[in-house]
């Protein structure tokens, strides 16, 4: 291997702060990138400062994110260390977008793909199974929609209290990629009043029936 590849095991805020410091990220970049949770974290060594900035375009558009030196956003220095985060899956779309580019991609492309290949088959499948659905964690992370029929909601302020309203946010999660959306019927806002069963089912199963019968998707309440 040209680049020497390491998987981080990041768990908490503090240990991705000393990760991100170590490569000499920005403490204001450091402080947004920490709170952003990835099920992978490769830490590579020796990238170009033209490369890093190529990588952290190439996964942000995939839903990642790479950690990059100060020295390489001003793309000054001949070497620079960078953290990229994301899941399997998007790293593998990376792989195959920069196995024609400069700046040592190319070589990093097929450095990362031996590396996924191999930390693939030291890690066990974790799968998540509902209602006949299965996600594997290994690659993905399942998206939760949350849907408040309520009037008095703390999050939205009763915004989709009404049916149509309902309807047009769930069409918008299921664009937005969600893989299941949480129905609520009862606010647990501070101060809100509790509602009846009967009413609870009232304002949610009209909502639930719209999203079943319109979109291939789990719904919970």
């Amino acid at each position: 291997m040209k680049f020497k590849i390491r998987a981080l095991n990041i768990k908490t805020r503090q240990e991705g702060l000393k990760e991100f410091e170590k490569i000499g990220a920005t403490a204001a970049g450091s402080r947004i990138m920490v709170d952003k949770i990835f099920p992978i974290s490769l830490k590579v060594r020796g990238i170009n400062p033209l490369a890093a900035n190529i990588l952290k375009q190439e996964m942000l558009a995939r839903g990642g994110d790479v950690v990059t030196s100060r020295d390489s956003l001003m793309k000054t220095g001949s070497k620079a260390d960078v953290i990229i985060q994301g899941t399997v899956k998007s790293v593998k779309s990376l792989i195959g977008k920069i196995k024609q580019q400069p700046f040592g991609l190319k070589a990093l492309s097929g450095d990362l793909e031996s590396y996924i290949e191999k930390l693939g088959e030291s890690r066990k499948r974790k799968e998540l199974i509902i209602s006949k659905k299965e996600f594997n964690l290994n690659e993905d992370v399942p998206v939760i929609g949350i849907l408040n029929v309520t009037p008095d909601s703390f999050y939205d302020s009763g915004y989709y209290f009404k049916k149509d309203k309902a309807c047009r946010r769930a069409e918008t999660i299921v664009k937005e990629g969600a893989q299941i959306i949480d129905v609520g019927g009862m606010s647990t806002r501070p101060g809100s009043l509790p509602v009846s069963f009967e009413e609870e089912v009232e304002r949610i199963i009209p909502v639930i029936e719209y999203i079943s019968k319109n979109y291939d998707i789990l719904v919970s309440a």
